[in-house]
């Protein structure tokens, strides 16, 4: 039998939820998708997301050059939005709770472009620019010297940095947002 090399995968396209966003409201936010494998991790470039409807953000993302990917099982996919944390995805669609042991997905190959529907569990928001890799204190600080400004004398980067439900405010639903981040452990990644 002669072994065929495995078939790269072409463009995936993603959907998913921002915790505390119902609306368009977080059009165009931009997140990185990682992808895991035994022998592969990489990362993209920010995709940026476009509102679909209640809530979802749908975005393609074209897969080429150092962003090859094979067809095949034993992926995990890590999203980490602008002021996120990262949610780790082992299911392509219907996961609605973090992975657990060595859970993993396939890629599958084929002329359609796979839609990986991760809209079961939205990306929390906390790790707010210049990120670090996780939510804590500091980035609570940030919000909370931040709410005493009307909306009206926000800044563009005071808004890109602490808006979490991208509302053009930093108000209480920002604080009450960062705080249930806090209290979840984000252990999975």
């Amino acid at each position: 039998l002669q072994a065929f090399p495995p078939q790269n995968v072409s463009s995936i396209e993603f959907l998913i939820k921002f915790s505390g966003v119902n609306d368009g409201a977080a059009q165009g936010a931009g997140v990185t998708a990682r992808f895991v494998r035994s022998d592969i991790n990489v990362v993209t470039p920010p995709i940026l997301f476009t509102h679909v409807d209640n809530g979802i953000y749908k975005a393609t993302v074209g897969l080429s050059g150092s962003l090859t990917l094979p067809a095949g099982s034993g992926y995990t996919i890590i999203l980490k939005g602008e002021k996120h944390v990262a949610r780790k995805f082992c299911k392509q669609t219907g996961q609605t709770a973090p992975c657990t042991g060595n859970e993993s997905m396939p890629i599958p190959s084929g002329t359609t472009i796979p839609v990986f529907d991760f809209t079961g569990l939205s990306l929390d928001p906390g790790d707010l620019p210049p990120q670090d890799g996780k939510a804590d204190s500091s980035d609570f600080d940030v919000i909370k010297s931040m709410l005493s400004k009307p909306c009206s004398g926000l800044t563009s980067q005071d808004k890109n940095t602490a808006d979490l439900d991208y509302n053009g405010c930093i108000d209480t639903s920002d604080v009450f947002l960062m705080r249930k981040t806090l209290e979840t452990r984000y252990d999975e990644n």
